[in-house]
């Protein structure tokens, strides 16, 4: 049986009953003689394997729809479990791939795990943090452009100056405009009525602190705003304190 399993062929086992397959030199072929192998047994047997010269189980599908490379038994303790790898993987890892992007677990356990696609990746690394855009994040979210959550869990804007271009001061003028068009308001989520907050209605700012699609607000468009109004103000406080001053 050793000899022949070596000449192309692979035993198939239907509960008790074991079988030779003659799967030839044609590896494209394997799996379409397989799948005809197995659909004229499963009205005897809805379980089988595949099994190795040395007596291992290389593939085992049960009755209950699990699924075992190396093993035949599911973890007990997940019920819902429906794939188990058994031994070593690898190397180190496996990919799930639809052509179009992939998903990796690199070791089986204690590591990393990577979402890759054609346009970026996402990574949860041992610690779990994750990264979208990058595959070593050093916050515990860290987006590709810098952007990140602090240990603190405060939301931290990436704004070096490598990004930007047409940078200029925000006049006093474009400042006013927008700060009096300014609207705070005082709402709840539909979604939880009690939890109320203060704040901007996207759809109503002015367009200077606005975003494209106004579907959302850059907290630092408007402190800006604010920063500049507060800043004319004090010079006015100066000035007029400057003014007392003389007088006295």
């Amino acid at each position: 049986m050793g000899e022949d399993c070596n000449k192309g062929y692979i035993l198939v086992r239907k509960g008790k009953t074991m079988k030779t397959l003659n799967l030839g030199i044609f590896p494209a072929l394997m799996l379409i003689l397989l799948l005809a192998h197995i659909d004229r047994a499963s009205s005897q047997s809805s379980s089988f394997s595949l099994i190795n010269t040395s007596g291992d189980t290389l593939l085992y599908v049960g009755d209950d729809g699990f699924v075992g490379i190396g093993t035949t038994v599911g973890d007990e303790w997940v019920s819902a479990l429906k794939l188990k790898i058994a031994g070593s993987i690898s190397p180190d890892r496996i990919v799930f791939s639809d052509g179009a992007g992939s998903i990796s677990t690199v070791g089986p356990s204690g590591t990393d795990l990577e979402l890759h696609s054609d346009d970026g990746n996402v990574v949860i690394i041992a610690d779990g943090s994750v990264g979208i855009g990058t595959e070593f994040p050093g916050h515990p979210l860290e987006m590709g452009s810098g952007a990140h959550v602090t240990s603190g869990g405060v939301w931290t804007n990436a704004s070096p100056r490598e990004y930007w271009e047409n940078i200029r001061d925000l006049t006093v003028e474009e400042a006013m405009i927008a700060f009096h068009a300014l609207r705070p308001k005082r709402f709840n989520h539909k979604v939880d009525k009690q939890e109320e907050h203060v704040g901007f209605i996207a759809e109503d700012v002015p367009d200077l602190v606005a975003t494209t699609d106004r579907r959302g607000l850059s907290p630092m468009d408007v402190v800006a705003v604010l920063t500049k109004i507060v800043q004319q103000q004090q010079e006015k406080i100066e000035e007029l304190e400057a003014r007392l001053n003389d007088v006295q």
